[in-house]
């Protein structure tokens, strides 16, 4: 249920809301869109503030002094550059201007 609560993007309602406003339609009356209820949308909008609620007190990305896989936890050692990505492949990339690329090396 909460996949599906999340998929649905609420902070699209209030958008929706006002096209509706703006265009003087409603499609809130029919039962192809169920989720455009009051009863729905208030729901939602306490979800919403739930989940900020939590997120506001569980920081999912806390600052570290190293670099942390948040897959694994595994804290990286001096050797790992994948932070440097983009510098690496830009340096790389200026290597093979006006060279073969089997005589490139970055």
């Amino acid at each position: 249920m909460m996949t599906k609560w999340i998929l649905t993007m609420p902070f699209l309602v209030e958008v929706s809301q006002k096209i509706e406003e703006f265009c003087n339609l409603s499609f809130a009356s029919t039962k192809q869109h169920v989720d455009a209820r009051n009863f729905r949308i208030s729901r939602d909008e306490i979800g919403f503030q739930t989940l900020v609620d939590w997120f506001s007190s569980h920081d999912p990305f806390p600052k570290y002094e190293h670099l942390l896989s948040i897959a694994s936890g595994i804290v990286a050692d001096e050797i790992i550059n994948c932070h440097n990505a983009y510098e690496i492949g830009v340096y790389c990339s200026s290597k093979t201007v006006g060279n073969n690329f089997d005589d490139v090396i970055c």
